[in-house]
């Protein structure tokens, strides 16, 4: 009998779309279980279609509802928190953002040229 095993497979890549590394300034509003109205501009670190991946100084917790402003085109865009990760740089915290309304063009021209970057990256041969 072959009591070898063979290396798990990886997960597939379940992302709706592509993420790209691109900073979008933002402003993240929320209330807080207490009631207390919250309010942090920030930037985005990794953004898709579907969301982002931001730090903040100040601490959330994962399901909380959360408004993103764009100020360069002053959209705002409905989420949510979906994943609260450990304290980063500087003790911000960081976490993901999942969009109800995933628009691209939330995020500006920014994401449209990283698109094009990542395109031309990810099918580049050498």
């Amino acid at each position: 009998m072959d009591t070898e095993r063979s290396a798990p497979k990886p997960a597939p890549d379940r992302r709706r779309s592509l993420r790209v590394d691109c900073r979008v300034p933002v402003v993240v509003k929320w209330v807080a279980t207490n009631g207390s109205a919250h309010e942090e501009a920030t930037e985005t670190i990794v953004i898709n279609a579907h969301g982002c991946f931001l730090s903040l100084k100040a601490a959330v917790i994962e399901g909380i509802n959360v408004e993103l402003v764009n100020p360069a085109t002053k959209e705002v865009r409905n989420g949510r928190v979906i994943w609260c990760g450990e304290a980063g740089v500087g003790g911000t915290n960081n976490i993901g953002i999942e969009l109800e309304n995933p628009d691209p063009k939330f995020w500006g021209l920014k994401y449209d040229a990283s698109l094009l970057h990542a395109a031309v990256r990810d099918n580049w041969v050498g």
